[in-house]
Parts: structure tokens; sequence; C-alpha cells
């Protein structure tokens, strides 16, 4: 594969070029498919019921947790990136 003199310049550009096709996809969707608000909505649902069945999972037979580690952190950050909900200044969660 051959280099461009930018990318010699700019070792991301390449990087940069695939995320900038990343977040037009992205933008897509959630106009086509999916509000932020709802699909945020639908990831911590999702991460509520895997993380139920992991604890109830004593066996560890049929989920292996730690492939569920970062997903589930991830899954957190990015629900709250298109919905703030935990982290937002009027939300106090006492635990």
């Amino acid at each position: 594969m051959k280099t461009t003199e930018a990318q010699n310049l700019d070792p991301f550009a390449e990087q940069r070029e695939k995320n900038k096709e990343i977040i037009k996809k992205l933008e897509e969707f959630l106009v086509k498919e999916i509000s932020p608000k709802s699909l945020a909505l639908a990831i911590r649902r999702y991460n509520f019921h895997i993380a139920d069945a992991v604890m109830r999972d004593t066996d560890n037979q049929l989920i292996v947790k730690e492939h569920l580690r970062s997903p589930f952190y991830w899954l957190n950050d990015l629900a709250e990136i298109l919905d703030p909900y935990i982290y937002e200044e009027d939300v106090r969660l006492d635990l």
C-alpha cells in the first residue's frame, strides 16, 4: 500500500477519514432508524438484562463474563453520549 505525502506528515489522516465516514453513517442511522433517546433506552435495557443474566449464572456455564465486561461499559458510555442520564447534574444517585 502506497502512502501519500499527507499520510507521512499525519499518521492519523487515514483513520480520521474513516472516522468521518463512520460519523456520517451514524448520523444517518440515528435519523432513519432510531432516535438517540430510543437507542440509549434500548442499550440501557439490554445492559440491565445482561447484568441480570450474569448475576443469575452462578455455574458460569452459559456466559463468559470476561467477554462482557468491556462492552458493558462501552455501551453505557454510548448511552450517556446519546442521552445523558446518569451523569446529568440534576440527577443524584444515592449509591
